[in-house]
């Protein structure tokens, strides 16, 4: 019972966690959509890639990111108002 109530708590906030690492990194604006991939589901492993897109498209769908071109490159900017909200 314990084990299943620690494991709960765990997954619950983990999706949460995972927003928080995406919005860092768009914050930085220097990063593509599959850039940002690589490094969460990658190289941290945070969620798999269905998970990942799902949660791109949340963050999406509530106006904290957006897609912007720096140069040549599509880049993910994290919105001043969407920061807040994680913080």
């Amino acid at each position: 019972y314990f084990e299943n109530k620690v494991v709960s708590m765990i997954r619950s906030r983990r999706k949460d966690y995972v927003l928080k690492q995406i919005l860092e990194l768009a914050a930085r604006e220097t990063h593509s959509t599959r850039e940002i991939e690589e490094i969460v589901v990658g190289e941290k492993a945070l969620c798999g890639r269905t998970a990942f897109y799902d949660y791109l498209r949340e963050l999406r769908h509530k106006k904290m990111i957006k897609q912007q071109e720096r140069g040549s490159k599509k880049v993910v900017v994290a919105e001043k108002a969407g920061m807040e909200q994680v913080r």
